[in-house]
């Protein structure tokens, strides 16, 4: 299989080495053309247009920054020209999924297949093969595909087209909400008098263990300034992630009703963990003699 790989950043720079490693044709192609320099040694072949790359591919695997710049790539006429017809696309951007659906359309009418399969798992899941790969589009092209990806992670077909890039608003919610949760709780604790590392110690392993508990271990200390610094974003993001939902057909009817749900509580509950702004339903006053201490924030 003939692999052209677009775009070279932190994903996908090691995502084509394990490509050109697995001992496939590797086609790559980045706007900052150094960055393709690392693969050379390992059988890649460097173009200088996109559009030559994709030439050449069986299958075209785009991990860009966003979905205006994915779509600049995609389907500038240049480039719709140089696609074979009946080839494959796998975005792997993580973009709206309004903006996936509008590609898919787009290159099914020249003759392009396309799959929307962002990723979750990292840098370090990139260059150990071990990402997440949720994919939006039909179950025959995502096993086609499964020959390239089989060497980047664990390829799931979660629905049709913009599927993948739903699930992936899924996992960052998840994700967003957990962070924040481990931030709030070990403040709450350290607050108390007690230790953040022993309590993490204390709690891996039950109900509240988790895959982001584990991985920020090493974070810990930087607890107060994760909270300082991206609490504010958190409910924001939320309700931006289901104003991306919401237009797809499938999942309109129960985002609406979570909508619904949260809405009134929109202006008066932001969540800004860390700081005083933060209200969620009704809370004590604290007796005198155990104020809060002011000198990182209420949790």
């Amino acid at each position: 299989m003939k692999v052209a790989v677009l775009g070279l950043g932190l994903m996908g720079l090691p995502m084509a080495h394990r490509l050109c490693q697995a001992g496939l044709e590797v086609h790559v192609w980045n706007r900052t053309a150094a960055k393709a320099v690392p693969l050379l040694d390992l059988g890649a072949i460097a173009h200088a247009s996109a559009a030559q790359a994709m030439a050449q591919a069986d299958l075209t695997i785009t991990m860009l920054e966003d979905g205006d710049v994915v779509e600049a790539v995609l389907l500038d006429p240049k480039n719709l020209a140089a696609f074979r017809r009946g080839s494959l696309v796998v975005d792997m951007s993580s973009i709206a999924p309004a903006q996936a659906r509008a590609h898919a359309q787009a290159l099914q009418a020249v003759g392009v297949r396309y799959l929307d399969a962002p990723v979750s798992g990292g840098t370090l899941g990139a260059e150990q093969g071990t990402l997440a790969i949720m994919a939006g589009g039909a179950q025959s092209d995502l096993d086609e595909a499964t020959q390239a990806l089989a060497h980047l992670g664990r390829a799931t077909l979660v629905g049709p087209h913009g599927c993948g890039q739903l699930a992936k608003l899924a996992n960052q919610m998840i994700v967003g909400i957990t962070i924040g949760a481990v931030a709030e709780a070990l403040l709450f604790a350290a607050k108390g008098g007690a230790d953040m590392a022993k309590v993490r110690e204390a709690i891996t392993g039950g109900f509240a263990d988790s895959r982001i508990l584990q991985l920020h271990d090493t974070g810990l200390v930087d607890v107060r300034e994760h909270t300082r610094v991206h609490g504010p974003q958190r409910q924001e993001a939320a309700f931006g992630h289901l104003d991306a939902a919401d237009r797809c057909p499938m999942q309109r009817s129960g985002l609406q009703r979570e909508r619904g749900r949260l809405q009134p509580d929109r202006d008066r509950d932001v969540v800004r963990c860390g700081h005083r702004r933060r209200r969620i339903g009704a809370r004590p006053t604290p007796p005198p003699d155990h104020a809060p201490d002011r000198s990182v924030g209420e949790a």
